[in-house]
């Protein structure tokens, strides 16, 4: 489930890293992992807006949950599919309800349906981080939903928007940690326009410069 840079003993050492708040490993995370969770969020779903929305739950709850990793006593890959898949089976409980039709196969519903509760909490865990893409400019949110949801890489990411390499990883590094901070509740950092630094100039790892 992860690519070809990542072992599962890799991912596991990321979540240990998630667990204390470790930005940078959740970047990395989701770079081995996101294309093969939202392939599991799409085969249920089989709908690209509900399967990225399911995902974006899905990495919230990694997050926020993540020191709950080593106290399941399963592998890395597992946790990571069951909070994926589990989280797409309660999108389609509640979208099935909604639209009253579209009857789920017997072979995904292997939990009891979520009290209201639960899923008044998974409800406003998903607004909160649409809220919080919101607040990101809209090419730093491009960006994001390319490398989240459809599973592109940086060099695709950088092919396909004309962008130097090195921007686009710094972009999405900046991008991700307004949107922990956003997470996490702290108040945004004041950040100087057109990827320039205080003094106005253009960070070092923005070598192809902003474009």
């Amino acid at each position: 489930m992860v690519d070809g840079s990542k072992s599962a003993s890799d991912v596991a050492e990321l979540l240990r890293r998630i667990a204390a708040r470790d930005r940078p490993a959740f970047d990395a995370l989701y770079q081995a992992t996101a294309p093969h969770l939202y392939a599991i969020a799409l085969r249920i779903l089989k709908s690209s807006v509900d399967a990225e929305e399911a995902v974006q739950e899905t990495y919230l709850k990694i997050w926020t949950k993540g020191h709950l990793f080593e106290e399941q006593g399963v592998s890395a890959n597992a946790w990571l599919t069951s909070i994926a898949r589990n989280t797409a089976i309660d999108k389609a409980r509640r979208r099935s309800r909604t639209e009253r039709h579209g009857e789920l196969k017997d072979d995904l519903l292997v939990d009891d349906a979520p009290d209201p509760e639960a899923l008044a909490a998974r409800s406003s865990e998903a607004a909160a981080v649409r809220a919080c893409l919101e607040e990101l400019p809209t090419d730093r949110r491009a960006l994001l939903r390319q490398a989240f949801f459809e599973g592109l890489s940086y060099p695709e990411i950088a092919e396909r928007t004309e962008t130097a390499l090195s921007t686009v990883k710094s972009r999405i590094r900046r991008s991700l940690k307004v949107l922990g901070r956003c997470l996490d509740g702290a108040p945004p950092e004041k950040t100087a326009p057109n990827d320039a630094a205080p003094d106005g100039s253009i960070p070092e790892d923005d070598e192809g410069g902003a474009s």
